[in-house]
């Protein structure tokens, strides 16, 4: 495989090229949105686990990548990298009985809203504080960036980052 050279559009995968065509015909479809949840216990640090985010999106081309017409078939573009900054909802006021609820309520809703698939980045990242020591960080993601395998991957390296920056 031979290295593309960056700042220029490049054809989509077979896959890919599937998915786009079916999310173009029908663009407010979720039909290929991933969610996952990843809950982290203890004291957490969110500039942190920002800047861990922020080194992700660096190291990874495809969650900095937009999806594009063409004359003659889809591209996409890969866009420069950005700093992260974490949307937080703190649940800590709601009675404890319900946060949980709430918080699944929220991942629900958020894997609602489609993806623009102009519009990099095509993951999104929110955390829910449940309380001081539970927070969960919602990944949603389109299947244009993901692959299947790839949430166990992406994970384990955001740990590693995360034990390394702190």
């Amino acid at each position: 495989i031979t290295p593309a050279a960056r700042g220029a559009e490049s054809p989509l995968s077979f896959g890919q090229e599937r998915i786009w065509f079916i999310q173009k015909t029908n663009p407010e479809s979720i039909a290929y949105s991933y969610g996952v949840k990843f809950c982290f216990e203890g004291e957490l640090s969110v500039p942190t686990l920002e800047r861990c985010l922020t080194e992700e999106l660096r190291r990874h081309e495809i969650y900095r990548t937009s999806f594009h017409d063409s004359l003659s078939e889809p591209v996409q573009r890969v866009h420069p990298p950005w700093s992260v900054k974490l949307p937080l909802i703190d649940l800590t006021a709601w009675p404890e009985e319900t946060r949980q609820a709430e918080a699944e309520r929220q991942l629900d809703t958020q894997l609602r809203e489609p993806f623009d698939l102009g519009r990099a980045p095509l993951v999104r990242w929110t955390l829910l504080r449940l309380d001081p020591h539970t927070h969960w960080l919602l990944h949603l993601e389109n299947h244009l960036v993901h692959d299947g395998w790839a949430s166990d991957l992406f994970f384990q390296e955001l740990l590693d980052l995360y034990n390394a920056f702190r």
